[in-house]
């Protein structure tokens, strides 16, 4: 897989990373990859950083990978996406939101934490 994805289990909020290049399949496969870890883990809040990924992605790509994002997390009950603040675009928050999913993305950890502290 050409997307490294780490994931962190311990604490209040599980914290994930994924890094590296690819194509939006490749990406997609790491989404799903999450997806299935994530229904044994106790805790039903997840912080991922996105900030590795190196790829940019076109709008169409990123209604995909929010579509799949929505569709492989919405089980959480919340889950933020930290991304680099020049890429935020909200296009795939959308997307995974219209699926069902509580998801949002900032610029930044602090905001991102904050707003998952935040029942």
């Amino acid at each position: 897989m050409a997307y490294r994805c780490e994931v962190n289990t311990e604490g209040e909020v599980v914290r994930a990373a994924i890094a590296g290049s690819g194509d939006c399949d490749e990406f997609i496969r790491a989404v799903r990859e999450l997806g299935a870890r994530s229904v044994e883990w106790t805790s039903s809040k997840l912080l991922v950083d996105l900030r590795g990924v190196e790829t940019a992605y076109t709008f169409t790509e990123q209604l995909r990978i929010g579509q799949a994002v929505g569709v492989n997390l919405r089980h959480l009950r919340k889950h933020a996406a930290i991304v680099r603040p020049e890429r935020i675009t909200h296009v795939g928050e959308k997307a995974a939101q219209h699926q069902g999913s509580a998801v949002r993305v900032f610029g930044n950890e602090a905001d991102a934490l904050a707003w998952l502290h935040v029942d």
